[in-house]
């Protein structure tokens, strides 16, 4: 309290730097002030978005860059006691915080400050970031389920009090209201016990077939099976499998230039075994695309938004900007069920306006 109230008694701002550089202050504390000599207390550690957000929310929702004793400074430099911080703003009606703030802020005062300017301005963006950070969480420990079948597992275990519709609590996850991590337990219990049931009701052929992902190998009921990283076999092609010392069994497409002409006469041509995709199998096989686009504010929420409408699953969505040529890269990751789905949904999105070329990239 002494040192915020010598503040009234200096007579520039560097006579309160000394001031304060003097005085002892308890060494959890900083002391950092603005350039016209208001002082503010912040827990040591604190950065500049933690300074912006106390002097006044509306100067760290509009907060661009920051100057430290009269240098530019990044928003995740450390403020220190004695420090006179100008926080630089901007006078566009549209600027807002960034989510990679809640990052950077180090005091709940701040982080609660942009999460609520989130909750309320933004609930279409961050109910598309809850659902990616949702699926990215299960998917981290290995919880797959179909869009349905997710959906209800979640509203079993959410609290529906607090969350009538599945949006809301993406909305949540979105703006930092909750954390995946807070259900991850109670979720993989009760997709345990969903695994549990179904397996008691499905025919013995049909499991076998699940455990061997979708693949149907003649004169093998169960071993390791993997795809071949050369070739990235899908249903709808012609395979083949080869039996790996160690490794189980690789399955490769019948045209892989790893796969002789005539296998009969091969090396070893009893490691290569007839192989077919299973019919009653709906297995999902993860690619990664490479999307070109204009830059355009909301394209890849529009991306998103499109694969979702679609049905088809997203496991991570990142976003590269290239503002002097005016283009943006989407690298976003996807589940399809085979060739033909691929090519369908390569097909349309290259019918996107705006959408420049799009490519797989394994």
């Amino acid at each position: 309290q002494k040192l915020l109230e010598s503040s009234q008694d200096s007579d520039s701002v560097e006579e309160l730097v000394q001031s304060i550089k003097s005085d002892i202050a308890p060494p959890e504390k900083v002391y950092v002030s603005t350039p016209k000599g208001r002082v503010f207390e912040l827990p040591q550690g604190a950065t500049v978005v933690d300074f912006a957000y106390a002097v006044h929310t509306k100067i760290g929702h509009k907060m661009v860059g920051a100057k430290i004793n009269g240098r530019i400074a990044s928003l995740e430099s450390k403020v220190n006691t004695g420090d006179i911080v100008e926080i630089l703003t901007s006078s566009d009606e549209d600027k807002a915080p960034n989510r990679d703030w809640l990052k950077i802020a180090a005091t709940n005062q701040a982080k609660s400050k942009i999460r609520s300017w989130f909750k309320k301005e933004r609930r279409e963006e961050n109910i598309i970031q809850g659902r990616l950070e949702a699926e990215r969480e299960l998917r981290r420990t290995f919880i797959r389920l179909e869009p349905k079948e997710l959906e209800e597992l979640l509203l079993k275990v959410i609290e529906r009090k607090n969350f009538p519709l599945i949006e809301d609590f993406y909305a949540a996850i979105g703006y930092g209201g909750v954390s995946m991590q807070k259900y991850l337990p109670r979720l993989r219990e009760e997709y345990q016990r969903l695994i549990r049931a179904q397996q008691e009701e499905l025919p013995a052929e049909y499991k076998k077939i699940t455990s061997d992902k979708g693949v149907v190998v003649e004169g093998i009921d169960n071993c390791l099976i993997k795809f071949a990283q050369c070739c990235h076999p899908l249903p709808g092609d012609e395979i083949v499998g080869y039996i790996t010392r160690g490794s189980g069994l690789t399955i490769h497409k019948l045209g892989c230039v790893n796969v002789p002409k005539e296998l009969s006469a091969s090396p070893e041509p009893d490691r290569w075994l007839c192989a077919r995709w299973a019919a009653a199998r709906k297995a999902e096989y993860v690619g990664a695309l490479t999307i070109h686009t204009v830059d355009r504010t909301g394209m890849a929420a529009f991306i998103a938004q499109w694969f979702y409408g679609n049905h088809i699953d997203i496991s991570s969505l990142s976003l590269i900007t290239q503002k002097e040529e005016g283009t943006a890269t989407i690298f976003v990751g996807i589940g399809v069920s085979g060739r033909d789905h691929l090519e369908s949904v390569l097909h349309r999105l290259r019918q996107i306006d705006g959408v420049i070329s799009v490519r797989m990239d394994w």
